[in-house]
């Protein structure tokens, strides 16, 4: 594919470019970690998934409708997401089933609390890259203030 040759150039750009900072000595290597680092940034862009709008904490009431939504871009065909929860001190994320889940909108409305849940989503392009969104939290409130 033609990203990927764009891809393959812009590594030997850079790593040439690298080579020049490394023979000039100590005091280019800021340059050359810059230069690295928007390789990387391209690579990733090149093949991967990158997440574009990440899920904002929210704060409801109790029994409302609670909505977290993630926009994300590939250059490599669909995407397709799984959103996740972490409650309490668990140190692991789990799949979720609640509506949208596969989806880049999560929303739903739930007469329990849910409070103090984090909710991310794991976004998947063709060739298995995977980004994960950062972890909102849900904050839940009673009908007269917060919890």
């Amino acid at each position: 594919m033609a990203y990927e040759s764009h891809a393959w150039e812009l590594y030997e750009m850079i790593t040439s470019e690298k080579m020049n900072h490394i023979e000039g000595g100590i005091a280019d290597n800021d340059s050359a970690i810059a230069a690295l680092q928007e390789l990387v940034d391209a690579l990733v862009y090149a093949v991967g998934v990158r997440i574009t709008e990440q899920p904002e904490d929210v704060t409801v009431p109790l029994g409302e409708r609670v909505t977290f939504h993630v926009a994300a871009e590939t250059r490599t065909g669909a995407l397709t997401y799984q959103w996740q929860v972490k409650t309490g001190s668990a140190a692991e994320w789990i799949n979720t089933t609640l509506d949208g889940y596969n989806t880049d909108t999560l929303s739903w409305q739930r007469a329990t609390s849910f409070s103090g849940r984090r909710y991310r989503c794991l976004v998947t392009n063709e060739n298995g890259y995977t980004a994960a969104s950062y972890g909102a939290l849900l904050i839940q409130t009673t009908s007269g203030g917060e919890e």
